[in-house]
């Protein structure tokens, strides 16, 4: 059984909206890419990560492949470890929005109030 394409859920981007505030190399291409992405795909855990996909033709980002230079710190609930969501490019493209828990699976993105923005290389 394979994953229907679907728009972005508000929470999908009010997540990915906070990665692409941020001022880093590369991040211009990658916030005119989301404006129009579909997802086109989801982790089987049951957890919010999703496979983001964006016009052939978009316009591609500096940054070529890997990790984008911030995260998002997810402030625990209650005895729950800390998380973290990050986001990964691929060839200039967005690619995945990933939720990183420690604990059992979360099965929606943190509220904005959880999460804070947080760089992980010098901004360039």
């Amino acid at each position: 059984m394979g994953f229907e394409p679907r728009l972005p859920s508000d929470d999908d981007r009010r997540v990915l909206g906070l990665f692409l505030a941020a001022a880093f190399d590369g991040a211009e291409a990658l916030r005119a890419q989301s404006r129009d992405f579909r997802v086109v795909g989801r982790c089987t855990c049951g957890c919010p990560s999703i496979e983001l996909g964006v016009a052939a033709d978009a316009t591609r980002s500096t940054r070529a492949d890997g990790l984008v230079p911030v995260e998002l710190n997810v402030a625990p609930l209650h005895d729950e470890p800390p998380g973290k969501v990050v986001l990964f490019v691929d060839d200039g493209q967005l690619s995945y929005l990933e939720f990183v828990w420690f604990d059992d699976p979360p099965t929606a993105w943190p509220t904005s109030d959880r999460l804070s923005v947080v760089a992980r290389e010098a901004p360039t």
